[in-house]
């Protein structure tokens, strides 16, 4: 399956790279989306390499019998079982696993999460957060499960021991949580920090209860990480940054005797 799949992808780039050559209908636009996508992975390099990773783990998965995968993906999940044996791997490796039908999501994130995100906190600040935010509300979550279960709050058959507890929606929504200090006049600011939970808990009735109250801990993360804005070298980033990216313009060719002049 892993190599069918690869396969197709060459014959899918080796065609639309032919198409390109020979000026084509829609090659343009082609060419230029190739240029705009190439501009945006030089401006945020890590998120595109997180997505490739978990796109790699996926494609991994598909190739797998679903039993299999769901194994895979319990031993990279963050329960109380592996929290237990290994602790430091699960926070971590389970924001980088995702279950296939999730791909349009963690897609989704890295275009207006991520990508974002990487631009004002840099290189190492973006997945630092990410990260941060992930295990945070991972470890939150699975300590208090069972409390929760006591207490009635759940009240499904949730496995805390052995349950599957992946994806990167907990590490995209402390950044977004974080990214609302991006805005500046202070009335939009506080809307954007009461409409965000709001929005969280609409999705209830497609992650569960157990998943959306730790989505809504990772968004309240990304607001107690305010002093991470104070950051100097992140300051003056923020005062440039802007929610749209805007690739560089290609120099244009210098005259004889002058010199090339880029466009803004």
């Amino acid at each position: 399956m892993d190599l069918l799949i690869g396969l197709i992808a060459v014959v899918l780039l080796w065609a639309a790279v032919g198409h390109v050559r020979r000026a084509g209908p829609g090659s343009e636009w082609m060419l230029g989306s190739a240029r705009y996508a190439r501009a945006w992975v030089r401006a945020s390099p890590v998120a595109a390499l997180m997505w490739l990773v978990v796109m790699a783990n996926t494609v991994m998965l598909l190739g797998l019998p679903r039993s299999l995968g769901e194994q895979v993906l319990e031993a990279h999940s963050t329960n109380l079982d592996q929290f237990g044996s290994h602790p430091l791997q699960s926070l971590i490796t389970s924001a980088l696993w995702i279950d296939p039908v999730d791909i349009p999501f963690v897609t989704l994130m890295t275009l207006l999460v991520l990508g974002p995100a990487e631009r004002w906190l840099g290189h190492v600040g973006m997945p630092a957060v990410y990260f941060t935010g992930s295990a945070t509300a991972s470890l939150i979550s699975v300590l208090s499960a069972n409390r929760l279960l006591a207490h009635g709050i759940i009240t499904d058959d949730l496995d805390v021991q052995g349950m599957i507890d992946v994806g990167v929606s907990y590490g995209s929504l402390c950044l977004a949580g974080l990214m609302v200090y991006l805005i500046t006049p202070w009335r939009r600011r506080i809307g954007a920090m009461i409409a965000l939970p709001i929005l969280v808990q609409l999705t209830m009735p497609f992650f569960g209860l157990y998943s959306t109250l730790g989505h809504l801990r990772a968004v309240l993360l990304g607001y107690l990480l305010y002093p991470v804005t104070l950051i100097p070298s992140i300051r003056r980033r923020a005062a440039t940054w802007t929610w749209r990216f805007h690739p560089a313009e290609p120099a244009e060719p210098a005259e004889p005797g002058g010199e090339a002049v880029t466009r803004p």
